[in-house]
């Protein structure tokens, strides 16, 4: 399961809260910014954040899944087209 989740503030100790997660359940946050140490972005010490590009993580997000391979692996729009 991919969630999404939005940020206003950047600089206070724990960015967002989560309820979809357990504290204490290993989970991952991908990033485009760099606040990937653990428990950074939740408060939670399992939560593993990783940096990647804007357009990485837009693509891991429209797949739902960090499985994606932009090499490889193709993104369809909801009429069933290619889009990259």
């Amino acid at each position: 399961m991919v969630s999404l989740a939005t940020f206003a503030r950047s600089w206070q100790s724990f960015l967002y809260f989560r309820d979809d997660v357990a504290k204490g359940e290993a989970n991952t946050i991908v990033t485009s910014f760099n606040r990937n140490f653990t428990g950074r972005n939740d408060g939670n010490p399992q939560t593993h954040g990783f940096v990647t590009s804007p357009e990485m993580v837009t693509a891991l997000v429209m797949k739902g899944t960090l499985e994606f391979n932009p090499m490889t692996d193709e993104i369809e729009g909801a009429d069933g087209k290619v889009l990259c």
